[in-house]
């Protein structure tokens, strides 16, 4: 039996306060990447995430902790989910430099 395991992740970020997105940032070659998302120390973020075809979110991790993740969305086609990132105790990076912030997510395809 083939089982086509491809699906399309769609992530956002905004902040929790007011709602407006976090946008990425071209910075050309200035730093290990392209293009950079700057986001504010002690600020609470909601980040959500949306799979077409449905996926089922098993676990968040955001740099490397595990965050609780509410259900928004589940039906035959896609699926999405809510959870916060909070950066209150975070150190800002040193002018001119960036760190990376790893997101994992395990997913199912099984059904709900």
């Amino acid at each position: 039996m083939d089982c086509d395991t491809s699906f399309k992740l769609t992530m956002s970020i905004k902040k929790e306060s007011d709602g407006i997105p976090v946008f990425f940032k071209v910075d050309g070659n200035r730093f290990k990447k392209e293009r950079t998302v700057k986001l504010m120390v002690d600020t609470h973020y909601r980040v959500d995430f949306s799979f077409k075809p449905t996926q089922t979110l098993i676990r968040a991790v955001i740099q490397e902790e595990e965050v609780d993740a509410t259900e928004r969305v589940y039906d035959s086609t896609a699926s999405a989910y809510s959870c916060r990132l909070l950066t209150e105790g975070t150190v800002p990076s040193p002018k001119g430099t960036r760190e990376d912030l790893p997101f994992l997510l395990q997913v199912s395809m099984s059904t709900h």
